[in-house]
C-alpha cells in the first residue's frame, strides 16, 4: 500500500493567525486585513528620466554612491517582464524625501503613467521634501515636448528661492555629488528626527550621522584649510566604510536566519510560504502577499 498522504496544511496556528476564515471581518484572519491597513517602510525616492542615455548612467552612478553611504534609497530597477509603473507607484507612495535628478527634459508629460511629470505632481500633492540636482542650463527645467505642461509643473515644485545642487557644465563626480546630497539629507533628519529612520539604513545611520554631524562639508567660516579638508574627507570615508561593514554584517546574519528557515520549511510538507510565515507571526508580510494576489493553497516547490 502507498504511504498515507501528509496531513493538510493547517489553517489556524498556535499564535491565533488564520489564513482563510470564510468571513469578511475576522480580526485574526490575514485574508480579511485590507491592503490599505498595511504600509511598506518609507525611503528616499530617486526621480529621473530613464532613457538609456548618458544622463541615466550618471543618475544610476549617483544612486549607487548614495546607497554606499547608507542612504535608504529607492530607484526603479526594472528587469524584463517587470511592471515599471507598479515599481514607480511603490516608490512614490512610500517616499519620505524625493531626489530630483533634473535634466533638461525632466518633468516632461508623456503618455507613460509613471513619467517624471507624475513624480513631480505626486511630490507637490504630498508636500514631500525635495533635493534638486541641476543638470540643465535653464532653471527650473523646461522640457519642450508637452506644450509647456512639464515646465509649468516644474515651476511649481522648484520655486525661485529653493536651493539646488548645481552640477551643470561641471565634470561629473557621482561620489562628490552623493556627499552633498547626504549632507542635505542629514540636515533634514536633524530638523525632523521622525524621518531619520526613513532616510538612513538602520545598520549604517549611526556611523554616518555621527560623522556628518561633526563636519561642515564644503568649507565654512574658518576659510580654506587643506589639512582640515583632508581630515574631514578621511573622517567621512571611514564613516562610510563602517556603515557598509555593519550593513554587510547585518545581511550575513539575515542570510543565516534564512537558511535555518529553509530547513524548517522542508519539515512542513504541504505547507505554503504563506502558512509558514503565518505560523511565525509574520502578519504584515502575509497580508501584503495576499493583497497582491498570492495563492493561499499553492503548494511549495521545496
Amino acid at each position: 500500500l502507498p504511504p498515507p498522504p501528509p496531513p493538510p496544511p493547517p489553517n489556524t496556528f498556535q499564535n491565533g493567525n488564520t489564513l482563510v476564515c470564510g468571513k469578511d471581518d475576522s480580526p485574526t484572519c490575514l485574508s480579511c486585513k485590507p491592503a490599505t491597513s498595511m504600509s511598506l517602510s518609507k525611503h528616499v525616492m530617486f526621480s529621473a528620466r530613464f532613457l538609456k542615455d548618458a544622463n541615466e548612467t550618471k543618475a544610476r552612478a549617483l544612486a549607487s554612491a548614495l546607497k554606499e553611504k547608507g542612504i535608504n534609497l529607492y530607484i526603479v530597477e526594472a528587469d524584463v517582464g517587470d511592471d515599471f509603473g507598479q515599481l514607480t507607484a511603490t516608490g512614490l507612495n512610500n517616499m519620505a524625501v524625493m531626489i530630483s535628478f533634473a535634466t533638461w527634459n525632466y518633468g516632461e508629460k508623456t503618455t507613460s503613467p509613471s513619467c517624471s511629470y507624475v513624480e513631480v505632481q505626486r511630490c507637490l500633492e504630498r508636500n514631500t521634501p525635495v533635493i534638486a540636482i541641476k543638470m540643465c542650463p535653464d532653471w527650473p527645467p523646461r522640457p519642450t515636448g508637452d506644450n509647456g505642461e512639464g515646465a509649468d509643473m516644474n515651476g511649481m515644485l522648484f520655486t525661485a528661492g529653493q536651493v539646488y545642487l548645481d552640477w551643470y557644465n561641471k565634470p561629473w563626480d557621482a561620489h562628490a555629488c552623493a556627499t552633498q546630497v547626504a549632507e542635505k539629507l542629514h540636515n533634514m533628519a536633524q530638523k525632523n528626527p521622525s524621518i531619520s529612520k526613513d532616510i538612513f539604513l538602520a545598520a549604517g545611520s549611526g556611523a554616518l550621522e555621527g560623522a556628518m554631524g561633526s563636519l561642515q562639508l564644503g568649507g565654512g567660516g574658518g576659510g580654506s584649510n587643506p589639512q582640515r579638508q583632508q581630515a574631514e574627507a578621511e573622517a567621512v570615508r571611514k564613516a562610510e566604510a563602517e556603515a557598509v561593514r555593519k550593513w554587510r554584517q547585518s545581511a550575513t546574519r539575515l542570510s543565516e536566519t534564512d537558511r535555518v528557515a529553509v530547513v524548517q520549511w522542508r519539515k512542513t510538507v504541504g505547507w505554503t510560504a504563506l502558512h509558514f510565515a503565518a505560523d511565525q507571526g509574520e502578519e504584515e508580510g502575509v497580508s501584503l502577499l495576499i493583497a497582491a494576489g498570492a495563492a493561499v493553497d499553492a503548494k511549495t516547490t521545496m
